[in-house]
This record gives C-alpha cells, structure tokens and sequence, in this order.
C-alpha cells in the first residue's frame, strides 16, 4: 500500500511475533558547531514535532523577534536566485518587520528588491538571476546574471551572500544549467579570494510536484545533484531545502514551501551567520 508520504508500507511476518525496540543513542549529540564548509550527509536531518533537526550541525530554533534581530544585527544579505529564495526575503522582512525601499520600475517577482531596518541595521536584498525566466512583464535593465550580481558584491564579515538556480532551468537541456552554475562557482571563488570573511549560502532545490516533463522532481533532483557535485569542497554552507521539504508530509510539496518549512530554512541559516 502507499501512503501519502511516498514511503512504502508493507507487512513484518515471521517469528517471533513481537519485536522489541530499544533505545539507541541519541543523534543530536555532541553536534557539531554549524560552521561553513561542513559535509552534508545524504539524511541531513529530521523532523521532531515541526522543528527541524540537523545531522549536520547544532542548528539554531528562535522563539521571539528579538532573537532573530540579535543574530541579524549589523548584516546585508543578498539574495539571488528564483522565488523560492526570494521566499527568504520576504520573510525576513515580515518577521522584522522591515521597511521596504522602492526600487522604480522594478517588480516584485523579480526585483531588485531592498529591505532595511535602521534600529539594527539590517539590509536584506533580493535579486533574480536572469535569464532564462518563467516570470511576467519584467525591465530587462534591471536583471544581472548571478555571476555578474556577486561580482558586483564587495564582500565583508557581516556580509551574507544566498543563491540558489534550479527552478526555471528544468525544461532546458542539462548542459545550459552545467554551463550556468559553473559560472556562478567561479564568481563564488573570485567573491570568496576578495572576502574571504563573507558568508556564502548555496539553497538547493526542493520538492514541487508538477508535470514531469517539464518542471518535476526528477527533473529538479536532477539539477540539485550536479548543483551540490559543482560546489563541492568549496567553503560555502548548504541549506538542504530538499531534505527539508521532503522528510515531512503534513504539507503538500508545492514550488513554494509553505511558511512552516520556510522559517526552518531561514533558521538553519542563521545557524551559521551566529552559531551556538
């Protein structure tokens, strides 16, 4: 029979008809401080209760506002990539209640977007990484390429750089992504010689559901595979949105993960701007 969450459910027969469970240890011990550069194991974390809970380092809960301002406090963030990291920004700016800066016609979808918050001075940026787009009417002077956006990032300590490219490539041949994300690995190197304290944050993809031909998993796991393959051994941190959407079933898997599985994305995140 299958069940909801894609696993599969069979029957244990045999003897003796009982099974008794003991209990093993614990897998959140003796965690690691979540610094960049760590290797992400292929079950990167599971879910307790609706917390994520990470096997790569001891990842960071915020009960209040005031926490996330105190981690925050000080840092430009630059998104670049899809929605679903400019899903990143706009929770950000609703959890800080940030004020946004209108950028002339620039649109939503696509920006450029800017948010600050004067009291702690705290920036967050959103840029989308150019063609190709499955987007509205958008100014084509307002796109950058990523690799030309972090190019134009001077880097610093109290810099976070987020980027993620997965959802608009999946209906082009495999080697447009390959060309595409060995030009953002390389601008990621050239960032990270010049700053070699700025923080640099790869999302991958996560599950969406929809017509497999064009913009399925498969097509999207696909992609991620040779994402993480591209930046491997590099110094950079990876938000394992794929893991993170696919070990739960009590939300349907959508192109946009629903704010529940948002916030535990943002949260593993500023488990490495201020680790514990």
């Amino acid at each position: 029979m299958i069940i909801d969450n894609n696993a599969v459910k069979t029957s244990i027969s045999g003897s003796p008809p009982k099974i008794t469970i003991k209990k093993g240890s614990d897998p959140l011990a003796n965690r690691r401080r979540c610094v960049r550069g760590l290797f992400t194991p292929e079950i990167s974390g599971f879910y307790r209760g609706d917390r994520w809970n990470s096997l790569v380092c001891n990842n960071r809960h915020f009960s209040s506002q005031a926490d996330w301002r105190k981690c925050l406090k000080g840092k430009t963030l630059y998104f670049i990539g899809d929605s679903t990291i400019r899903q990143w920004w706009e929770h950000l700016v609703s959890i800080l209640k940030m004020t946004e800066t209108h950028i002339p016609e620039a649109v939503h979808n696509t920006g450029p977007l800017l948010a600050k918050d004067r009291v702690d001075n705290i920036t967050v940026n959103f840029r989308i990484h150019g063609p190709p787009l499955r987007a509205g009417f958008t100014r084509t002077t307002l796109l950058k390429y990523a690799a030309n956006a972090i190019d134009d990032i001077k880097g610093g300590a109290n810099d976070v750089v987020g980027i993620t490219l997965w959802a608009h490539f999946t209906s082009f041949p495999v080697h447009v992504y390959k060309k595409r994300i060995e030009a953002v690995r390389a601008a990621v190197e050239r960032l990270l010689r010049r700053s070699p304290e700025t923080l640099v944050v790869i999302k991958s993809a996560n599950t969406r559901m929809g017509n497999e031909l064009i913009s399925g998993d498969w097509l999207a796991h696909k992609l991620d595979l040779m994402m993480r393959e591209t930046f491997r051994g590099m110094d950079v941190v990876l938000v394992d949105a794929w893991e993170m959407t696919n070990a739960q079933h009590w939300h349907g898997d959508n192109i946009h993960p629903v704010k529940e599985i948002v916030l535990q994305e943002l949260e593993f995140l500023c488990s490495f701007i201020c680790p514990l």
